[in-house]
């Protein structure tokens, strides 16, 4: 009796080891369509793969944490059978959206002093833009100004004024895309939270 398990025991292991060997695939299917309703959101995620002849188990990385595992639908060409779907999480990513998390913020931090400084800039050039504004009457109290002095002081205005409304300009470009990236990294955080 001893030998007929042990036997089985072998015939379980070598059968095991002659078993078809299952091909693991790690795969990231960008965002395709989200609809957003009010009590959650539909996102469709698309790629195209090509899988080996025999059982492969593909796994999509980077989605959202929030999945519900009983609305998950996975679709395929006619070639191809799926066995099975179910959802597991990564619990090693988890150390991995710490460092991704401290460079959000490291990120964020650096946006938040770029528009700090942009902001202070643009607030001397409009002090400079008032200061010009208000000395713009070119007269002596005395003499009157010559020509020739009138076109300098003139040309000076001139330039300096434009100088400081390109300047101005260029800022509130900048800081609209500050505030964009600001926006997009924040959304990032509370996705990675």
């Amino acid at each position: 009796m001893k030998s007929i398990v042990n036997w089985l025991f072998f015939l379980v292991l070598t059968g095991s080891s002659f078993a078809q060997k299952v091909n693991e695939t790690s795969l990231v299917a960008p965002m395709k369509k989200a609809t957003v309703f009010f009590t959650g959101a539909q996102l469709q995620h698309e790629l195209k793969t090509e899988v080996k002849s025999g059982k492969s188990v593909l796994v999509f990385q980077k989605l959202t944490n929030f999945l519900d595992p009983n609305t998950i639908q996975v679709k395929a060409a006619a070639e191809v059978t799926i066995l099975s779907v179910r959802m597991r999480k990564n619990y090693e990513d988890q150390s991995l959206s710490r460092a991704e998390m401290d460079k959000l913020n490291e990120r964020k931090s650096e946006l938040t002093k770029r528009d700090k400084l942009l902001r202070d800039e643009y607030a001397v050039l409009e002090m400079d833009k008032t200061l010009l504004q208000k000395n713009r009457d070119l007269k002596s109290s005395t003499d009157g100004l010559k020509v020739s002095e009138l076109k300098e002081a003139y040309a000076f205005m001139h330039q300096k004024m434009d100088e400081i409304l390109k300047r101005e300009a260029q800022i509130r470009l900048e800081l609209e895309d500050i505030q964009k990236k600001s926006h997009q990294i924040e959304q990032e955080i509370i996705s990675q939270r």
